[in-house]
């Protein structure tokens, strides 16, 4: 096209002409003044170090007359030792060089001796300073003493003070005032335009010693200073001086002004101004139709309109223009490319679907180059069972021109790593015959060349780009480029879909099992609270907590509970329908959830068969495994409408099946809650029984069989409540073990029992063995033998007069750790007793390695001696078992005189029950044994 130009006509020829201008006139301004700065600078420096040089000069020039004067006292005092007065001989022989204009000698009191010279100025600071002079002369060192200046001399008095000692004793002190024309020479002899200095500093003053010249005419003159410091401690033990040189020079114009001041170099600068001027408005000239043209250009691209320029080749523009003709296509395709990544990102903040997205990528791919094929193998996670581990199953998506389909390869793992090591891609020949599938596939759509590009997320690759064509491809083409821009788009999605997936299934599964957690088990009885709502079908709520889990977890440690876990959650999917769901509710708890289903004997079969299957042995780290459930069912809508009341009502269902054996199932019923209700009401009492004094401990006392005394005593405790009471043993003790409250209601019955014990003796009673049952939460205590020692010692009681009782499932529970448990309770002192023997492991095995000195034989065994003789023979084998142990034998529950007959025809030891005593308050147990101090043993007291 052609475009004509006009010449200073456009703001741009106008403005480069003022550059050019100002481009020609301020570096030769800066240069002129840089070079003025630079010079003055370094004759600044260079005067500055001259100044010191002199400062030095005439310090070292006083520091040898300094010297040579102290060389001079130290020679006449060495010289004259045998004089008396030695200020006057040295006097006599300085006379002649003008060194010194005063000597006086003081004594070591102080007093002056002998003066001569010009004494007068300095005679009455040596009076005033005497005694400081006298202490500082400490050896035979020579030290400088500077007086201020007095009327007669305008300057300080610069002195020399010499000790003498004769025979190691302080003599005398020498002190020779220095001559200023000596010390510092004449003052005729500095230099007119200079003014030296020298000053005593201190940490307080700074004293004139010396000046060269009293004042100067400094009206229109400049100064510049330079100093040296002259260290006098440890020649002459005196502060140091400064020596100051000021040179003074007329104030004139800077060199700078005169500079400019100057009618040549305005000359030469407007001509040079002009010269530029003429210049610059030819280059302009040649420059701006070109420019013009390219202004227009650039115009029309801000409007979307990219248009090549034309420029004379003759031009040299003509680069430039070529230049931006190629830029302007790649701002084109810049352009294009950027609104296709956006629209890709937009789709991808508006979370677009994996298989949207790739379509879209596709579509572009071809849109760049339509004669290619592409495809797009993502890799994945979730292979068949039927794959090995050497192959990976991938999802391709195939886009030609024409075509566009997806379907499901197979990969080898050393395809898959050849592909991840390429990186950034890279353009290999396609081969037909290769082992890999990606080659094979590319052949057979035409390809000859490819470019395999992986495509990464968090450093793993997680699918593959194929690009192939019948012609050569080129790397550096930029089209590649944005091809890469978009897979990389490709992998954000991926990687997005990956995160959210986790963070779902972080959210709503639990992380050991893989089961639905809380939060998904609630959703999920929601909506089978919904499909119940629509088709009027029942929903079961199973809750199943495993048995016994704890001593699991606890005694084979926490990885083999965490994998039974793992098997159980197994077992129990296997078990149900596809439409159920099992879900981990905590720790070894475990929630299903059964919905629309009106056979009853199917859905019970469910239960059977999840129970057996649970119960089933299992291998774990070679061992084998027996665990047992409890399973509690509460159905909506009969037993609740919310999902927290159907879990709490499955929940107590669940307990009732613990209480009535476990390893069974029960549903829930209205009288199971209100027996909850009424649990908690007497939990929440009993917590504030042991402060309110409502707990009270009886005695029931132990009889031997023989004599038919008491030799013993077994503590019990009772629970009398202002709300409930007299409240059962059988009802608050196994709450109180469960709640956890039986450790401090344990511990209060011991210390009370064993308080009562050391009453009675202290009383005037016969010893008695105190029994105190201890619980299966006490005995787990890790501080239990410190805590019996403490009430122990707290009590008074010796350890001899304590029995411990213990259940056998208490010491069989950890056998090994159980063992030395009692061991060291048996080290103590006290004596320990097995209760309700014959009701659990009952076994010669474990029996004879307990440290333990009595058995007791349960109630349901004595109960039955006289009237059913299945009992009688378990009783005979427990005393004899005793007796071959050489242990105690104790019978509970003894409430007739034939089984007081029957125990001692069989040789038992010591009774307890009824027919003796009731379990009875202190003072009702005390007037027993007044009793049987004063009665025949004969008597016994009935309940």
């Amino acid at each position: 096209m052609q475009i004509s130009g006009t010449f200073l006509n456009s703001k741009v020829a106008q403005r480069i002409a003022l550059l050019l201008l100002i481009a020609a006139v301020i570096p030769a301004v800066l240069i002129t003044w840089l070079t003025y700065r630079n010079v003055d600078h370094l004759t600044n420096q260079h005067s500055q170090q001259t100044l010191k040089a002199t400062s030095q000069h005439y310090a070292l020039l006083a520091f040898n007359n300094l010297l040579t004067a102290r060389k001079f006292l130290h020679y006449a005092t060495q010289s004259y030792h045998h004089q008396q007065h030695h200020a006057e001989e040295v006097w006599q022989h300085a006379q002649s060089i003008t060194m010194f204009n005063a000597v006086v000698e003081i004594s070591a009191d102080g007093k002056r001796i002998s003066q001569h010279g010009q004494y007068q100025g300095i005679t009455e600071a040596i009076k005033k300073q005497s005694s400081s002079i006298i202490s500082s002369a400490t050896n035979d060192k020579t030290r400088l003493i500077v007086f201020p200046a007095t009327q007669a001399q305008q300057s300080a008095h610069v002195n020399l003070a010499m000790p003498i000692y004769n025979e190691g004793q302080l003599e005398s002190v020498l002190i020779a005032e220095l001559n200023p024309d000596y010390l510092w020479g004449l003052k005729s002899n500095y230099p007119s335009d200079q003014k030296i200095c020298a000053y005593r500093v201190t940490d307080t003053s700074k004293t004139t010693l010396f000046c060269s010249t009293d004042a100067l005419d400094i009206a229109h003159q400049t100064s510049q200073t330079g100093g040296w410091d002259l260290f006098l401690k440890a020649e002459l033990h005196d502060a140091p001086w400064t020596f100051e040189t000021t040179q003074f020079t007329p104030a004139a114009k800077s060199g700078l002004w005169a500079l400019i001041g100057s009618n040549a170099y305005i000359g030469v600068g407007l001509l040079s101004l002009l010269i530029v001027g003429l210049l610059s408005l030819i280059q302009i000239r040649r420059t701006m139709i070109p420019l013009e043209r390219l202004i227009d250009s650039t115009r029309k691209i801000s409007h979307g309109q990219f248009e090549s320029v034309e420029v004379d080749g003759k031009s040299e523009f003509s680069e430039l223009a070529s230049a931006f003709n190629s830029m302007s296509g790649n701002i084109k395709r810049q352009l294009d490319t950027l609104q296709s990544l956006s629209e890709v990102d937009r789709k991808i903040v508006t979370k677009l679907d994996i298989d949207h997205l790739i379509e879209q990528v596709m579509a572009r791919i071809l849109h760049l180059k339509p004669e290619v094929s592409a495809s797009i193998f993502r890799l994945d996670e979730h292979n068949d069972d039927e794959k090995t581990e050497s192959e990976i199953q991938c999802i391709v998506d195939i886009a030609q021109v024409a075509n566009a389909s997806t379907l499901r390869k197979t990969i080898t793992s050393q395809e898959a790593s050849y592909i991840q090591a390429l990186n950034n891609g890279v353009i290999l020949p396609c081969d037909a015959k290769s082992q890999y599938t990606h080659q094979q596939m590319m052949a057979s759509l035409g390809a000859n060349t490819i470019w395999l590009l992986p495509i990464f997320w968090q450093g793993e690759m997680c699918a593959f780009l194929v690009i192939g064509s019948q012609q050569k491809l080129d790397e550096h083409d930029s089209d590649l480029h944005e091809i890469r821009d978009l897979a990389s788009r490709i992998g954000i999605v991926m990687s997005a879909q990956k995160r959210e997936a986790q963070l779902l299934m972080q959210a709503h599964y639990d992380i050991l099992t893989g089961l639905p957690n809380r939060i998904l088990l609630e959703d999920r009885i929601g909506q089978a609270i919904e499909h119940s709502d629509r088709t009027k079908l029942p929903m079961w709520v199973v809750f199943l907590d495993l048995d016994r889990f704890k001593f699991i977890n606890d005694s084979m440690g926490h990885n083999i509970g965490d994998q039974l876990l793992v098997q159980v959650a197994h077992r129990m999917q296997a078990a149900v329908r596809e439409i159920d769901t099992v879900a981990r509710f905590g720790g070894d708890e475990f929630i299903i959830v059964l919905p629309g289903q009106t056979d009853e004997m199917l859905m019970m079969g469910v239960l059977e068969r999840i129970i057996h299957m649970v119960c089933q042995p299992m291998q774990i780290n070679n061992q084998e495994i027996i665990i047992t459930c409890s399973v509690g069912i509460a159905v909506y809508p009969n037993d609740g409408a919310k999902a927290e009341t159907l879990i709490q009502h499955a929940d107590i269902a669940m307990y009732r099946a613990k209480e009535l054996g476990k390893n069974n199932f029960q549903f829930f019923t209205e009288s199971m809650n209100e027996k909850v209700a009424e649990r908690m009401y007497v939990e929440s009492l009993l917590r504030h029984a042991l402060a309110k004094n409502e707990l009270e401990v009886y005695y029931q006392p132990k009889v031997n069989l023989e004599t038919m005394q008491m030799v013993g005593m077994e503590a019990l405790i009772r629970w009398n409540s202002p709300e409930l009471g007299f409240v059962s043993p059988i009802r608050f003790i196994t709450l109180a073990e469960e709640s956890g409250l039986i450790v401090p209601i344990g511990e209060w019955v011991m210390r009370s029992a064993c308080q009562q014990t050391v009453a009675w003796q202290n009383a005037g009673y016969a010893p008695l063995l105190m029994s105190v049952n201890l619980s299966a939460r006490q005995f787990k205590q890790s501080n239990l033998v410190e805590r019996i020692q403490n009430i122990l010692k707290e009590t008074g009681l010796e350890a001899q007069y304590l029995e411990l009782e213990l259940t056998e499932s208490m010491v069989m529970t950890e056998v090994e750790a159980s063992l030395q448990l009692l061991h060291e309770i048996k080290t103590l002192g006290i004596q320990i007793s097995v209760d309700d023997f014959g009701t659990g492991y009952s076994s010669l095995s474990y029996l004879k390695d307990l440290p333990v000195n009595t058995l007791k034989i349960d109630k349901s065994f004595t109960d039955d001696i006289v009237n059913h003789t299945d009992k009688a023979p378990i009783v005979q084998a427990v005393i004899s078992l005793a007796k071959s142990l050489n242990l105690k034998i104790v019978a509970e529950g003894v409430e007739s005189y034939e089984q007081v007959l029957y125990l001692q025809q069989h040789a038992c030891d010591q009774m307890q029950g009824y027919y003796f005593s009731r379990p009875k308050p202190a003072a009702d147990i005390e007037k027993l044994l007044i009793e049987s101090q004063t009665t025949s043993h004969k008597k016994v007291a009935h309940a």
